[in-house]
């Protein structure tokens, strides 16, 4: 369940509210440092974030379906030579035991 927690710490950290626990600055580079309220400015920056959750152990393949459910996450992208490095057959990403974690 490490995976799914860890999906979960990233929106939290990399969010701002509703979804996440981020925190606010002042006018951001972003808009020209134009002034917006704090919910205008949470809104668009969140709409803009591309949150991108690595898949790269067995583990985090067993909960791929949970993580990819976690609220806030826009895309899984698999880790193959990390997955490869935890599952003890480094550089194999060939190997059928990859392919099967894979599918």
């Amino acid at each position: 369940m490490t995976s799914l927690i860890n999906a979960a710490i990233m929106v939290e950290s990399l969010r701002f509210k509703p979804l996440g626990r981020r925190s606010i600055a002042g006018n951001y580079h972003h808009f020209g440092f134009k002034a917006h309220t704090a919910s205008e400015t949470t809104t668009m920056l969140n709409d803009a974030t591309l949150l991108v959750a690595m898949i790269e152990t067995p583990e985090a393949i067993e909960n791929i379906d949970a993580i990819a459910a976690v609220p806030g996450i826009n895309i899984l992208l698999m880790g193959t030579n990390d997955l490869c490095l935890e599952m003890g057959i480094p550089s194999k990403v060939d190997h059928p035991e990859v392919s099967t974690a894979i599918d």
